[in-house]
């Protein structure tokens, strides 16, 4: 999978499927595509991942609710309706106390796609060395979060797609979603 599988459902929310930062684990994104919208992302281990294709190939009406190891906080919801297919992914509001849900509604139709993207996702999560170290960090450096990366690349795309945009744009929507502030002489 060269890209990762997005798409964008009629309220522009948008479902991302890529293999997670995480060695074995498949990310699963919602974003609210408004200027300002909510961005929640879950990564599920592969394990996960593959009972949720099943879950998807079976087309059940019972929803399904993945909790993920380590963040009781996060969770990814899918409900198949005939019509309709729900993701919805809850992240716990870094920086902000609440937790954060972004719904993106799918149609059932599509659920084939979607299962050959999240295959082609857990195939290249599976490819990923598991164990191995993180590098080294540099001193005086802090390395993002997975959640904070993710958000500041979604920044980066709506600031970017902006008429107008221009790099003081993009650079002042990476910074506010994560809550970093300019010196006063900047901004």
């Amino acid at each position: 999978m060269s890209q990762p599988y997005a798409y964008v459902d009629a309220q522009n929310h948008q479902l991302t499927i890529r293999p997670s930062l995480h060695p074995e684990h498949v990310s699963v994104e919602a974003t609210n595509r408004e200027w300002g919208g909510n961005f929640a992302v879950v990564s599920l281990p592969v394990a996960q991942a593959r009972d949720l294709d099943r879950h998807l190939l079976a087309a059940s009406s019972s929803p399904v609710d993945y909790e993920i190891p380590g963040c009781p906080a996060d969770r990814l919801t899918v409900t198949v309706a005939e019509d309709f297919t729900v993701f919805e992914v809850t992240q716990a509001g870094h920086g902000t106390g609440g937790r954060i849900t972004v719904r993106v509604v799918t149609l059932t139709g599509r659920l084939p796609e979607v299962r050959r993207a999240l295959g082609d996702a857990i195939q290249a999560a599976e490819k990923q060395p598991s164990g191995e170290a993180a590098p080294a960090e540099l001193p005086g450096r802090r390395v993002l979060t997975e959640s904070e990366y993710n958000r500041a690349w979604h920044a980066v795309e709506g600031a970017a797609g902006e008429e107008g945009a221009d790099p003081a744009t993009v650079l002042h929507a990476v910074l506010r979603v994560l809550d970093i502030q300019t010196p006063p002489a900047t901004t």
